[in-house]
């Protein structure tokens, strides 16, 4: 165990090639209160080259969060874990942008390595086990949580180019493309994330073994940048299930749940209010890796109030009957589906329920955010059964084997 002693470090923190056993992680915690970390030039707290760690927040049980990592240096990440960092687990930290120069800092917390001539490629490093749950994240300039390189992928097609940067890597003037890493084990669950600038949740390269799930978001993509507004973005590369998040926004232009990952992803019992769009198909990845994957599926979802289209695709990026969308509950939109050229060649859909008002959708108290069904609601016993994708719902109560109700909720 490492202590890190209570305190405010206007310098920074660092931890550079610490490295445990699998199964024996080193804990590094706070200790006799809370730490408090900030930087005016660069990154407040950084670990390069480690592996095996756990950086934990639970050391003084007076604060929910006994590490605050505040002000970052213009352009860096407030939580950053770089240069071959693998098999790391983050809880009961506290990120923020807020200070006396909020304008600065980038993303609350990013844990990928960018691959460089020598380090760090696809083939050679994997970022394995990445853990970050039960930390609050709030009032940063870019992503919530920046995880995996977002470029990932072998190959172009479906109007998606991979590979992060071309170098000379032999001095023969020709150019070598360095292909981005996997991330194999994925867990961000029970997360906070509020007034964010971009993505809340960005997710890439995590070709196995990704679950995103029990986070709560408010308020992403509050620079409207564009390419960069998704509630939960799912990155190429990603095959990952999203289930029971809670996304919530007020502004215009946040995408809810957004999807240019892998087929056979999952999306399942999430909650969207307010996105520009509810759901958001951009393409399916698998040709970029060279595989061949399942639909991307969307089931028991609750739309709220989209801003746009509950549901918007890109069938051109995808085969046909390359999404399955199922048992979706959708109120008070500006309009019920869009697609790219009005294609909607892609589209499988299944028992969804489109509304223009709240009130049609008779939801339990929707002006308290209460979006659970009452028995007169359309959405009672009309879903259909797939009982080996999905079994219970938002609040993990089970659901009809027969006749399950449609969206997120279970009567």
């Amino acid at each position: 165990m490492v202590c890190i002693r209570a305190g405010s470090y206007t310098s920074g923190i660092g931890f550079n090639k610490v490295k445990a056993a699998a199964g024996q992680p080193a804990t590094l915690i706070n200790c006799g209160g809370q730490v408090k970390v900030s930087s005016t030039t660069n990154v407040p707290f950084r670990i390069d080259g480690s592996r095996y760690l756990r950086l934990t927040g639970t050391g003084d049980p007076a604060y929910e969060y006994g590490i605050y990592v505040g002000q970052a240096g213009s352009g860096s990440s407030h939580l950053d874990l770089s240069a071959g960092t693998s098999d790391v687990e983050i809880d009961h930290v506290e990120v923020t942008g807020s200070g006396p120069n909020p304008n600065n800092g980038y993303a609350g917390i990013a844990f990928r390595s960018y691959p460089t001539c020598s380090n760090y490629q696809r083939g050679s490093f994997t970022i394995l086990n990445v853990k970050i749950h039960d930390n609050f994240v709030h009032d940063v300039n870019g992503e919530g949580f920046y995880i995996g390189q977002s470029h990932h992928g072998l190959v172009s097609g479906r109007g998606y180019n991979p590979g992060f940067k071309n170098y000379d890597c032999n001095g023969d003037s020709v150019m070598d493309t360095l292909i981005e890493a996997d991330v194999d084990g994925c867990w961000v669950e029970k997360n906070r994330l509020e007034r964010l600038g971009r993505d809340a949740i960005q997710v890439a390269g995590a070709i196995t073994g990704c679950l995103i799930a029990d986070n709560v978001i408010k308020e992403w993509a509050t620079l409207n940048a564009w390419g960069h507004t998704g509630g939960i973005m799912v990155n190429p590369g990603t095959k990952a299930t999203v289930l029971r998040n809670w996304l919530e926004n007020t502004n215009p232009y946040g995408a809810g749940l957004t999807h240019q990952g892998l087929g056979d992803s999952l999306y399942a019992n999430n909650v969207v209010i307010g996105a520009a769009n509810g759901i958001q198909f951009l393409r399916n990845t698998d040709v970029n890796l060279s595989m061949v994957t399942g639909p991307t599926e969307f089931y028991n979802n609750t739309l709220v109030g989209s801003v746009n289209e509950s549901i918007y695709l890109f069938c051109n990026n995808t085969v046909t009957s390359g999404v399955v969308i199922a048992n979706n509950l959708s109120a008070g939109y500006a309009s019920d589906r869009g697609a790219n050229g009005n294609n909607f060649s892609c589209y499988a859909p299944t028992s969804n329920i489109f509304l223009p008002t709240l009130a049609g959708a008779f939801f339990a108290d929707a002006a308290n955010g209460n979006f659970q069904i009452l028995p007169s609601s359309p959405a009672q016993n009309t879903g259909t059964a797939f009982p080996t994708k999905l079994t219970d719902d938002f609040l993990k109560n089970l659901r009809s084997t027969t006749t399950p109700d449609v969206g997120a909720f279970e009567l």
